[in-house]
């Protein structure tokens, strides 16, 4: 008798031909009753005419043929054995038991073009795939199988499906069958892009469901084709940095793509706004404790107000106005490195708004800092009524409001810069 094929699982078809036998026992009215595969009864479901072609003939010949279907058995090599209505036995050859084992599901969850790798031993039972499904889906598999590794990509119809939770099942073209571990299908998605308009720096948030952000490396998120840098993100929430090279007065897809392979998009989630432009600085020279207005056009950049201001390398210690056209500051001390933590480079001018849209200007005659001026008073005592003098060593900043002499303010009759 010959067993085909000789090998596989739970489920797989088996069929054993034996030239002659079964005709010479059809002639005397025994027809084979039942398999025992290892011991356990199997019932046959098929016992037909089939064309065998035999290694003595060029032409096939008609030969009966027995069919039935393993049952869950031990691993190993095992006897199988024909049962007929005589109750005799007659031993058809081995056949052997290959277990399953399906080592991992990676990822365990996943949406929509997620790629899921499938590794173990034995997985499609000798033959090749016929079903496989994956959360209860049917997904698409990407390669060649083998009996070790299968990838599979989850596809459009699973798109609107949320928590669904299934088992990996298998079923080969050879009948074997095999039930694995449990995958959830999620529907991730962007609900939200703020802020929605912006330049370069603009922190933006993009929130939503991001389940495959889990998976290392940290997905990839772009904005109008640019690549944008990764603040922080989580199943919820992504950060993103708004980056040199944007068009202007333009709306961008905000795309995020996962490491699974999946991927996320918002049509015309984001709109670049015009770069902002200062004109003009007054006074362009003054030392620290100066009220400086800088004037523009989208000086914010998409922002509520200015966090942030630097002029000529150093930190302002406040801002005390701020729109889009029109900034007011008090410049800080030259000779701190920060003021508040606010980090400064050489631009001459630095405006960050509170979404981190940021304005420079790089030309070093916009604003220069003159040393702090050095003062002589004459006399250097008096009584009320004393007519007092006040040198500097540079001409004088601005308008003089008041001067306090002891504490005392005095009335100012006289300003002139020699």
């Amino acid at each position: 008798a010959s067993i085909i094929p000789t090998s596989g699982r739970q489920g797989t078809w088996v069929s054993i031909t034996a030239p002659r036998l079964f005709d010479s026992l059809a002639l005397r009215g025994v027809q084979p009753t039942e398999v025992r595969l290892a011991g356990a009864q199997h019932r046959i479901t098929g016992f037909q005419d089939v064309n065998v072609t035999l290694y003595w003939s060029t032409l096939p010949v008609v030969q009966k043929q027995i069919r039935f279907q393993a049952a869950l058995g031990m691993a190993g090599t095992r006897e199988v054995r024909i049962m007929f209505s005589d109750n005799s036995t007659l031993p058809a050859g081995n056949w052997t038991y290959r277990a399953p084992n399906i080592t991992s599901v990676q990822p365990t969850e996943g949406s929509n073009g997620v790629i899921v790798t499938i590794t173990g031993a034995n997985l499609i039972g000798g033959g090749s795939i016929r079903t496989l499904m994956l959360g209860g889906v049917t997904p698409t598999v990407l390669h060649s199988p083998s009996e070790m590794l299968i990838r599979v990509r989850v596809d459009q119809n699973s798109a609107n499906v949320n928590g669904q939770l299934g088992n990996l099942s298998i079923t080969s073209t050879t009948g074997a069958t095999l039930e694995g571990q449990p995958f959830t299908l999620t529907h991730m998605n962007i609900t939200s892009v703020t802020p929605s308009t912006g330049t370069v720096g603009t922190r933006v948030t993009i929130r939503g469901r991001f389940t495959a952000a889990r998976l290392p490396p940290a997905p990839a998120i772009t904005i109008g084709g640019l690549t944008t840098s990764i603040n922080a993100t989580s199943d919820t929430k992504i950060v993103v940095t708004v980056p040199q090279g944007m068009p202007a007065n333009q709306t961008a897809d905000v795309v995020i793509s996962f490491a699974d392979g999946s991927s996320l998009t918002a049509t015309n989630g984001f709109a670049f706004l015009a770069p902002g432009n200062v004109t003009g600085v007054a006074p362009r020279s003054a030392p620290y404790g100066t009220y400086v207005a800088i004037t523009g056009s989208n000086l914010l950049g998409g922002g509520m107000y200015a966090r942030e201001v630097c002029l000529g390398g150093v930190a302002a210690q406040q801002v005390t106005l701020s729109t889009d056209n029109l900034i007011q500051v008090v410049t800080g001390d030259p000779s701190s490195q920060a003021q508040d933590g606010v980090q400064c480079n050489t631009s001459n001018v630095i405006i960050r708004s509170d979404t981190g849209a940021e304005v420079t200007v790089d030309s070093s005659s916009l604003v220069s800092y003159l040393p702090p001026p050095r003062l002589s008073v004459l006399p250097l005592f008096g009584q009320n009524g004393t007519r007092v003098t006040i040198a500097t060593s540079q001409p004088w900043p601005g308008t003089i409001s008041y001067v306090t002499v002891a504490g005392v303010q005095a009335r100012v009759r006289a300003v002139q810069n020699a």
